[in-house]
């Protein structure tokens, strides 16, 4: 099972959940979405909007891979649970965040081979074939705080 997570912004991530659905029509794998408040409403995959802290870890337990927007929880959540994770950050030219979630998303996967990070949609099957059925190894010398607060760190010194 994939399981796709657009998290609880308010603004819709409808470039992503439209993905899945496109996604889930030419693949063989079940795949549930967590769409949000999502303005598409998904024809070929599972979805729910929202859940409890304790279902999300469910479905993420459950899948053998996570796409997600690159939120801080679901890739903490996700690396703990040792899940390959593809990573499509919300864009401030589509509406859909305000602030710069790709630089985390392409900090994570240059550190490591499990995660992916997808900023052209039109990528996404071809990542979800790269990844395949990978054996997860997460190799980061540090734990989830300090390589959040470490790329925030540099963030700030370069002046963004």
């Amino acid at each position: 099972m994939i399981f796709v997570s657009v998290g609880t912004p308010e603004r819709p991530f409808d470039r992503l959940i439209k993905a899945a659905d496109r996604l889930a029509g030419s693949i063989d794998e079940r795949i549930v979405a967590q769409i949000g408040h999502a303005t598409y409403i998904p024809q070929k995959c599972e979805f729910f909007r929202f859940c409890k802290r304790e279902e999300m870890i469910s479905y993420i337990k459950s899948a053998r891979l996570v796409i997600s927007q690159a939120g801080f929880g679901i890739i903490g959540d996700s690396i703990k649970l040792k899940k390959p994770m593809i990573l499509v950050p919300r864009e401030i030219k589509y509406g859909e965040a305000i602030d710069k979630q790709y630089e985390l998303a392409e900090y994570l996967a240059a550190e490591n081979k499990s995660i992916h990070c997808v900023r052209d949609i039109s990528q996404l099957a071809e990542h979800v074939q790269k990844l395949g059925r990978v054996q997860v190894q997460y190799n980061y010398k540090t734990t989830i705080p300090a390589l959040i607060n470490g790329f925030i760190a540099q963030a700030f010194l370069r002046g963004e």
